[in-house]
């Protein structure tokens, strides 16, 4: 089964209990507009590409921003729950592993179907 966001489309990898895993592959000139993840908490990792990271805990927060390039493979960081998020690319496409931990009680789904669109006041 493939979950798609935007131009952007993952494959299920792995789900237990807590945790599920997806490989996403996001062409070039992707822009993926602010959201955050209402379920889960999550950790991505670089596995080919090149983009631009953009995260912040609030709205009226600064964006933190995390510039992946072709060297950094396998480079991890964490984007808590509720964590505002967005990121793009340019000329080259985006390959990476989203691992999510849910909730208690909370049944793991990809994290396209736990996307919350940022809302402007």
């Amino acid at each position: 089964m493939f979950h798609r966001c935007e131009n952007c489309f993952g494959i299920p990898v792995f789900r237990y209990s807590r945790w599920y895993a997806e490989i996403w592959f996001c062409p070039p000139k992707t822009k993926i507009k602010e959201h955050f993840h209402e379920l889960e908490d999550n950790w991505i990792v670089f596995l080919f590409g090149k983009a631009k990271f953009y995260k912040r805990k609030t709205q009226n927060e600064y964006e933190d921003s995390i510039k992946l390039k072709l060297w950094n493979i396998f480079k991890i960081f964490k984007i808590p729950r509720l964590c505002y998020h967005r990121f793009r690319t340019k000329k080259w496409p985006l390959v990476f592993l989203n691992i999510a931990r849910f909730l208690p009680s909370v049944n793991p789904i990809s994290a396209s179907k736990d996307f919350k669109e940022r809302t402007y006041a």
